[in-house]
């Protein structure tokens, strides 16, 4: 369930830090081992958060 809420508060948008600060750990290292973003993933972020969106 850490590792769906970790992906999740990421794919919101919700930054890095905030994310392991939440999980409750004190490095980056462990929030990577159970991360699972897939291309599609990093694709719909890039789409949502882009500023070339904002151009339109």
């Amino acid at each position: 369930m850490r590792h769906k809420a970790a992906t999740s508060f990421l794919m919101e948008g919700v930054a890095l830090e905030t994310v392991r600060r939440l999980l409750g750990h004190t490095s980056y290292d462990v929030i990577k081992r159970y991360l699972s973003v897939t291309p599609g993933d990093l694709a719909r972020v890039q789409k949502k958060v882009s500023p070339v969106n904002r151009l339109k």
